[in-house]
């Protein structure tokens, strides 16, 4: 319920008629919504209000949402990511693994089909995926926590081109070392460019079995981003369904930023296949929250 420590209630205007909602059942309405393809005349037998005040409370608890907590998905400026569990969670994956003992996450694409856009179909059509798409760069880490996220981006872009928009190598190089000066890293897949904070793996068809070792432990304790990927959209599976997914008609890049957030916060009451791997517990609520007992 810390969700809504600044939701009590709420009242809708249309000009003519309005719509009164507590903040419970409107985060109810969310929730039902964001967690299957369903219509929204399908649950107004379970919540007794007509199909327009069901829309305009789901997408008052959107932007809502996006007002007040998706800032918590956007950088690495949390404060429960201090540079204590920075070294806690390279610590975990060196353990499962990793050649390396700085690293601290996954750096990874997503692309997010959505339906066929009236304007501009080339710029969102992905031809990897071949379909038209919304792409977000995010950082999992290994408690779990979907982090540093960054989008929309048209779904025709390159993930290179995501990191240098994003700016997070710039954060990195400002603040993010050990205390002996070595830097804190992130690991991504071959498609991003090498750097000092972003890690690759090795590339060529010629590799000496060194190289090839280090990848493919790299790879197993890598595969997380995926897991995280995939539980946000098993949750609120809304989100897979590209058909009702119209750029033009509805904020769905807002829709898949609120889902990100509430997973997040899932992953603190329940934990998840990440952090269970890494044998590492999640932020409480309070603490991924920034809320004070």
């Amino acid at each position: 319920m810390q969700l809504l420590c600044h939701l009590t209630g709420i009242i809708l205007s249309d000009g003519c008629q309005e719509t009164k909602v507590s903040g419970t059942e409107a985060l109810c309405i969310l929730l039902r919504r964001l967690a299957y393809p369903n219509r929204y005349v399908d649950m107004m037998v379970m919540f007794g209000r007509s199909r327009c005040e069901l829309c305009k409370i789901f997408l008052t608890m959107i932007n809502f949402m996006k007002h007040n907590w998706v800032h918590l998905i956007k950088d690495l400026t949390n404060p429960y990511l201090t540079m204590e569990k920075l070294k806690l969670f390279s610590d975990a994956i060196f353990r499962n693994g990793s050649p390396y003992q700085n690293c601290f996450g996954f750096l990874d694409g997503t692309v997010r089909p959505t339906c066929r856009s009236t304007n501009n179909q080339k710029e969102f059509y992905n031809g990897h995926k071949r379909t038209h798409a919304i792409k977000f760069q995010s950082i999992v880490l290994p408690d779990g926590i979907v982090a540093c996220m960054h989008g929309p981006i048209k779904g025709r872009r390159h993930d290179a081109f995501i990191l240098d928009q994003s700016k997070i190598v710039e954060q990195m190089e400002a603040r993010y070392y050990d205390e002996e000066g070595n830097p804190f890293y992130l690991y991504g897949d071959p498609a991003y460019p090498l750097r000092r904070h972003p890690m690759v793996p090795f590339k060529g068809h010629h590799l000496n079995d060194s190289k090839q070792l280090c990848n493919s432990r790299m790879s197993k304790v890598r595969e997380c981003v995926e897991w995280g990927f995939r539980k946000i959209i098993n949750i609120f599976s809304f989100l897979d369904y590209k058909k009702n997914l119209k750029l033009e008609q509805q904020p769905v890049a807002d829709f898949y930023k609120v889902a990100v957030f509430l997973t997040n916060c899932h992953t603190c009451y329940y934990g998840c296949q990440t952090s269970d791997y890494f044998n590492l517990s999640p932020p409480t609520i309070e603490q991924y929250l920034g809320i004070n007992n």
